[in-house]
């Protein structure tokens, strides 16, 4: 059974992003993959201080939820990291997670990340992906991805402003549905 991590980085509970994420672990569920979720903004993760002892012992000095979340990574088959776009880029609560990925680089090299593969999910309030920043979000993860030599899956993203307008994103939620599939192949 592949284990999918959910990592939710909306501090909005009820909001579009977890709602999408929500789909996706659905699905993943139903046809056999297990998943664990984090939701970010729940979680007392503190910023990375560039500090480097990671590099020295393997792993991050900081004792905080982060180290919950790291063993679950090494040994996950995938991620599906939602975020909503805040101030035109990912949420902070999503951007502590990301840097804080950081330990698992330098403590165990890109090769920690090999067989991982990754999915995003994003919603902005803007009218499409340029002025509401998610191509910023977009070009992080990319860059990010490519570097770590990490399969994306996909990039799901839409625009959702007032609570529950995703609810009514018949295409959205298709193509959630879809990664949650493909995230498990």
């Amino acid at each position: 059974m592949k284990k999918i991590l959910i990592i939710k980085g909306s501090p909005r509970r009820e909001g579009n992003t977890n709602f999408l994420a929500d789909k996706c672990k659905e699905r993943i569920e139903k046809i056999g993959g297990k998943t664990i979720t984090y939701t970010l903004n729940e979680m007392d993760i503190k910023p990375c201080q560039g500090c480097r002892f990671c590099e020295k012992v393997g792993t991050c000095v900081i004792n905080d939820d982060m180290a919950k979340i790291y063993d679950e990574i090494l040994s996950c088959d995938g991620m599906i990291i939602a975020t909503p776009i805040y101030w035109f880029n990912m949420s902070a609560q999503t951007k502590l997670f990301i840097d804080r990925l950081y330990a698992i680089l330098l403590g165990k090299g890109k090769e920690a990340f090999e067989n991982i593969k990754i999915g995003i999910i994003m919603a902005y309030a803007a009218s499409d992906p340029y002025t509401s920043g998610a191509v910023n979000a977009l070009r992080s993860f990319q860059d990010m991805w490519s570097y770590l030599g990490i399969e994306a899956v996909d990039y799901v993203y839409c625009r959702a402003f007032e609570k529950n307008d995703v609810s009514k994103d018949i295409y959205t939620i298709n193509k959630v549905i879809s990664l949650g599939e493909n995230i498990l192949k």
